[in-house]
């Protein structure tokens, strides 16, 4: 024990007590997510695909208009706002989606329902509540793991 007093002494006045205590590994890591939204179409086509999905009568035709034009998460944020799908419709797009993905909207859109109406557009209000929704239908396991997701992603600012 003397030794290993000694050592310690000797490793602090030479700023090497890192050499003597090695700290605990963490096995979690928390990495930073840079995800990208991905680049918007053109506005003349895109309005061209919204007009189609409001004149759809069907889920199943509106869905697979999404699934076959929209491309990017930008496009289909936009989408989900724009093209005033119910609820029933939105958490059917959300499943299309992948968990990051999600975690990126949920990231963009918290819902606090204490944030008054007057900070948002009807729109986003609804994406909102549909994600909130969304989420509560989700097992717990996987919610646990989609807010870890939230968590490690780049500011709004950084994700584009």
């Amino acid at each position: 024990m003397p030794e290993f007093a000694s050592r310690i002494y000797s490793a602090i006045n030479t700023d090497t007590l890192q050499t003597i205590l090695v700290p605990r590994f963490s096995r979690i890591v928390n990495q930073v997510i840079n995800y990208s939204m991905g680049e918007k179409m053109d506005d003349e086509t895109y309005r061209n695909i919204v007009n189609e999905v409001l004149a759809c009568r069907y889920i199943d035709d509106k869905v697979q208009i999404i699934k076959e034009y929209i491309k990017t998460l930008a496009d289909m944020e936009d989408v989900i706002m724009d093209a005033e799908l119910s609820e029933t419709e939105a958490l059917i797009v959300f499943n299309m989606l992948e968990d990051v993905e999600i975690a990126v909207l949920v990231k963009r859109h918290p819902y606090h329902r204490e944030i008054e109406a007057i900070d948002f557009s009807e729109a986003e209000i609804r994406l909102q509540r549909y994600l909130d929704k969304y989420l509560q239908s989700i097992p717990k396991v996987r919610l646990k793991q989609l807010q870890r997701t939230v968590l490690n992603i780049a500011d709004i600012e950084d994700i584009g």
